[in-house]
């Protein structure tokens, strides 16, 4: 009949207005990823006594001509400084050796300190007045890659290197410990917290479309395999509740359809 409107249609309807809206309600002004070591995780020789387990998260957003990398360090009962984050590599998407014109540390979050004794860290210092601001270089890990990174220049006798949350049993005071005068101030992230640098570029270089295809993980004060981990993507949290909102909506609309037509049978 002409002018007939099948009421089974309006559902679909409704679901393609809805993830329209939005769309258009929330354009993305930024791009997120986040990056996690895997769960067996470890760094350190195999064949003796130094293999130590590490945890770690790095989230890297780009946005229109900056990238912020937050960087968390998860592992607990820290008693090495093989176990300390001392540089993230990432590559961006169809950005090859393009450095930033500026680095900046963000102040929202994490804390910076040293240790006293084998457990107990004292914080106090201000993030914007640490011994060694973190640098960037060309990545020799990523090819066309960029390193962010506490032991660029300074190597063996590196501080600000990140430690994840209490407890600790640093271990001892000579070279390549924890303690070590030398390397003794660190930042600290705890679960909830990160390390952040925001990366200012040239405009055109990135924006809120720019990729990030992969990111690696130094601990430790010295660039080896036996020290590096490859990160692994997952989801950006807030991606994957859209993402399940709509396998939901979907899912009432095939029950909904599903009922309707039974109905239209049982006439």
């Amino acid at each position: 009949m002409n002018g007939y409107r099948d009421s089974r249609k309006v559902p679909v309807l409704r679901i393609a207005a809805f993830w329209l809206g939005l769309l258009t309600a929330f354009p993305c002004s930024a791009n997120t990823f986040v990056f996690w070591t895997t769960d067996t995780a470890n760094v350190g020789a195999t064949s003796s006594n130094d293999l130590r387990n590490v945890a770690a998260k790095v989230v890297i957003t780009t946005s229109l001509n900056t990238v912020t990398v937050d960087i968390t360090n998860l592992q607990t009962g820290i008693d090495r400084i093989d176990q300390a984050i001392s540089s993230v590599d990432f590559l961006l998407h169809g950005i090859s050796g393009v450095n930033p014109t500026g680095i900046a540390i963000k102040t929202d979050s994490g804390a910076a300190g040293t240790f006293s004794n084998a457990t107990t860290f004292t914080t106090g210092t201000a993030l914007t007045a640490i011994a060694n601001p973190w640098s960037f270089l060309a990545s020799t890990q990523l090819s066309g890659g960029l390193s962010l990174g506490a032991i660029h220049n300074t190597a063996a006798s590196a501080k600000d290197l990140i430690i994840g949350p209490p407890s600790y049993n640093s271990d001892g005071t000579g070279s390549g410990t924890m303690r070590n005068p030398q390397n003794n101030e660190y930042l600290q992230t705890v679960i909830a917290n990160h390390i952040g640098w925001t990366l200012t570029y040239n405009s055109g270089v990135v924006d809120n479309n720019t990729n990030v295809d992969a990111a690696r993980m130094t601990f430790g004060l010295t660039y080896s395999s036996l020290y590096e981990e490859d990160l692994t993507e997952t989801p950006e949290p807030a991606s994957l509740g859209l993402f399940m909102g709509g396998l939901v909506l979907l899912g009432w609309h095939q029950v909904r359809r599903s009922r309707l037509k039974n109905n239209c049978t049982a006439l």
